[in-house]
């Protein structure tokens, strides 16, 4: 059974593991060697994954790669181009390059998306030629990428599959990046750009932390009448929290002023793929009236790329980290730290001086994803300095690096920090910082729960990429209803039907269990626990299966609930209360959001903001209110199921009674709708 039957790909998916933690000299060309023969899906995904890990921690597998770029065997050469582009020096970016012209389309498709995905041009001639490709899968993953690298700007042509088709689609991509001017493009962001001596007044007047020349100053023409110093104010009260607390009143109303003069990730994602000569002067004169901390993210790579394509340090960058603005100087040593350059890191080793706690903050969890482990203890000491949310997010990013070696959450700041102190001293000089991508995996597959299959006569979960292609299913679930991926690449599951919440593989398998009654969501919190959420309860278990917390709520139904950065429970109901209780189960605070529940809501979420997500297909819409009930954000979807909130900002729902999904920037703009599936799904996210 195990060398032959069903539970054969487990073994070899459990040999490929061993062959990456390894890390020996041949394990590389023996995955290599396997991957022509590995016949299903999961195999290769599993064997791919492998390559991956040892690329970046294996000495030797450098070279190997970069050799199997003249594999005759298609499929070697394909994945090893993939790795390079995506993970590898600039020099091997470079060395695949050569690949464009591939004879096969395997090699190409590949290397076209992974060269999108890292924004470089080299691979617009090679995606507009496959657009007319005679497979429907090629064009549909090309699209789908170009797509998605447009955003708002990407071309909406027809959909049937005939020759006819794919060639307007072509005609109108290539006509589309004719068309892109990079000054018209630079030009945008000026226009949301505060002038430098605007900045530099309001700058000192924040300084002074005084509320009544502030409130004046926020009421003066000149600042009521500039949306781009009103983006300077949300930027600075990111981190200050006293600004914060004085502009919460009107926070909402600046926040929906501000859409009209917004920037989104598509325009940075085509500056990024231009990259016009003057980019880096305009960006940085941005940086303090951008208040989107996404698209301080996106700007951030986009400048990094810089550094790599001209190898130097640019002066501009330099003055930059000096800046008396503290956002600019955020921003310039955020960009400096991805760069080995000496230069670059004596500046951001004084950086960790920086009186500001945002510079410090910043540019420590930067270096520290750049492999640069010194500044952990910098990070570790302002956890007590800056808000529970930024403490939590400091403890959770720790988590990451430590694993199974982490220290046992205290859910206080001070004592979080003192015991991260304990684990630095103890493993400290031991420690190293596996190397990962420059830029955050890149979430373009869709984990979808499906509650029934009419075909299959059970509910499942299964990982749908774009182009609407199934990767892989977890079937003969009890009515699921909801599902979330695991940084273990295994899948948190709620099944309603079976009253329990599973952790399993792909294949399935259970790993771990906890009975539950009619649950309905499920989180894993940064400790290893698990928040269930059912209609009338809500619980906190640990590893073990204990309940830890729990929580009865019998007089309304619950329609959504979290477990809070700042250690609270939220819940909110179908007729709109929304509860924030303390550990002990008392009420925090209470409100009402005014959402219509007359229209009939079909699913909500919680936010880890204090703000709420509702789906109202009646009226196609999806509503966001923030914890005062005012609405922050809505956005027409034709009837949506259940929204669920993506760390970028952007919202994915099911949409047509599940037949389609959608995915929604912060504008309320579609950037994403799949053509009608098989399924129908009441839930989706994102995935790798």
């Amino acid at each position: 059974e195990l060398l032959e039957g069903k539970a054969s790909e487990n073994l070899i998916a459990a040999a490929l593991k061993v062959f990456a933690s390894e890390g020996k000299s041949d394990a590389a060309e023996a995955l290599f060697d396997f991957l022509p023969f590995a016949a299903e899906e999961t195999l290769r995904s599993e064997c791919e994954s492998a390559l991956r890990s040892l690329f970046l921690t294996s000495s030797v597998s450098g070279t190997l790669f970069e050799k199997k770029l003249a594999d005759s065997n298609p499929y070697k050469r394909a994945v090893a181009a993939e790795i390079l582009v995506r993970k590898g020096t600039p020099n091997q970016i470079s060395l695949a390059k050569s690949l464009l012209e591939d004879p096969s389309s395997l090699v190409r498709t590949r290397l076209v998306i992974a060269y999108l995905e890292q924004k470089d041009r080299i691979a617009l001639p090679a995606a507009l030629k496959l657009l007319a490709s005679d497979s429907k899968d090629i064009s549909s993953l090309i699209e789908s990428s170009l797509t998605s690298l447009a955003g708002e700007w990407a071309i909406q042509g027809p959909k049937n599959d005939d020759s006819v088709s794919r060639n307007i689609n072509q005609a109108a991509w290539a006509g589309w990046w004719k068309s892109i001017n990079e000054q018209d493009l630079l030009a945008l962001l000026r226009e949301a750009t505060a002038p430098a001596v605007l900045i530099s007044e309001s700058d000192k007047i924040f300084k002074e932390n005084n509320f009544e020349l502030t409130k004046k100053h926020m009421n003066t023409r000149a600042f009521k009448s500039n949306l781009a110093l009103q983006g300077f104010l949300l930027n600075r009260s990111i981190f200050d929290i006293n600004l914060a607390k004085l502009i919460e009143p009107e926070i909402n109303t600046i926040k929906l002023q501000l859409q009209s003069n917004q920037i989104t990730p598509a325009l940075v994602r085509l500056i990024t793929l231009v990259r016009p000569s003057n980019a880096i002067e305009t960006i940085l004169a941005y940086i303090p009236s951008c208040h989107d901390e996404n698209i301080q993210e996106l700007l951030g790579e986009c400048l990094a790329l810089y550094l790599v394509d001209q190898n130097i340090i640019t002066p501009s960058l330099v003055a930059a980290s000096t800046s008396g603005i503290e956002e600019t100087r955020t921003f310039a040593g955020r960009v400096l730290a991805q760069s080995s350059n000496a230069e670059a890191q004596k500046i951001c080793a004084t950086l960790l001086s920086d009186p500001s706690t945002r510079v410090r903050f910043e540019i420590a969890r930067e270096l520290i994803k750049n492999q640069n482990k010194a500044a952990i203890p910098v990070l570790i000491e302002l956890m007590t300095k800056v808000s529970g949310e930024k403490a939590d997010a400091i403890d959770q990013f720790l988590r990451a690096i430590a694993k199974d070696k982490s220290p046992e959450s205290k859910s206080d700041s001070k004592a979080d920090a003192a015991a991260w102190n304990i684990w630095w001293q103890k493993e400290g000089s031991q420690l190293t910082l596996v190397p990962g991508t420059k830029n955050q995996e890149i979430l373009k597959n869709f984990l979808v729960v499906e509650s029934f299959n009419q075909e299959k006569k059970s509910g499942r979960v299964l990982l749908v990429n774009p182009a609407g292609k199934i990767l892989w299913e977890i079937a003969n679930l009890s009515n699921p209803t909801d599902a979330t991926l695991l940084p273990n690449n295994k899948i948190l599951i709620t099944e309603q039907g079976a009253n329990r919440v599973t952790e399993r593989d792909t294949k399935g398998n259970i790993s771990w269990e906890k009975s539950a009654s009619n649950p309905f969501l499920c989180q894993r919190l940064s400790n290893g626990n698990t928040f269930i959420a059912s209609r009338n309860k809500i619980i906190e278990t640990n590893r073990a299966g204990n309940e830890i917390f729990s929580f009865n709520y019998p007089n309304e139904t619950i329609l959504a609930a979290c477990k809070t950065r700042t250690n609270e429970y939220a819940l909110l109901t179908y007729n709109g209360a929304f509860l924030k209780l303390d550990a002990k189960g008392n009420e925090v605070s209470k409100s009402r959001i005014p959402f219509p529940t007359n229209f009939g809501i079909n699913g909500g979420a919680i936010t880890q903001n204090d703000r709420v997500l509702v789906s109202i297909p009646t009226v196609n819409k999806i509503m966001e209110f923030d914890f005062n009930g005012q609405s922050t954000w809505e956005s027409t979807i034709t009837m949506p199921g259940i929204p669920t909130k993506l760390s970028n900002g952007n919202v994915v729902a099911p949409s047509l009674n599940g037949s389609k999904i959608v995915e929604i920037q912060t504008d309320g703009k579609i950037i994403y709708e799949s053509a009608p599936n098989s399924y129908r799904s009441i839930k989706v996210g994102k995935a790798p």
